[in-house]
């Protein structure tokens, strides 16, 4: 996969178009026009560091397709119901967060 592909992707997954990215990331429309095109060489590194924040993705994904392609999330990223799962969890045992585990796991196989 090359830069262009992973800013497409990142920018079809963020719901973020042309004029939008380049208005937040503070660069024209033709600078993205060219990174999606691949008519240039890349993004200054200051510029990939601005596209993977508005794109929610890391900058070494963006630039290399080293994964992890987003970043871990943090605290601020949880909403109300997943820190009290998480709090729930760390109150268990390790015998039972294992069986809390497994079952989780079966509720995400059944998408």
């Amino acid at each position: 996969m090359t830069f262009r592909d992973r800013l497409e992707r990142a920018m079809k997954e963020a719901g973020i178009g042309p004029t939008e990215l380049a208005r937040r990331v503070g660069v024209s429309q033709a600078t993205i026009s060219q990174l999606k095109l691949g008519t240039s060489r890349g993004p200054r590194p200051e510029n990939l560091i601005k596209i993977a924040r508005v794109l929610s993705v890391r900058p070494e994904w963006l630039a290399t397709g080293e994964e992890p392609m987003r970043p871990a999330p943090t605290a601020d990223d949880l909403d109300e119901t997943e820190k009290e799962v998480l709090n729930t969890l760390r109150s268990l045992s390790p015998k039972d967060r294992d069986l809390l585990l497994r079952i989780i796991r079966c509720f995400a196989e059944r998408k």
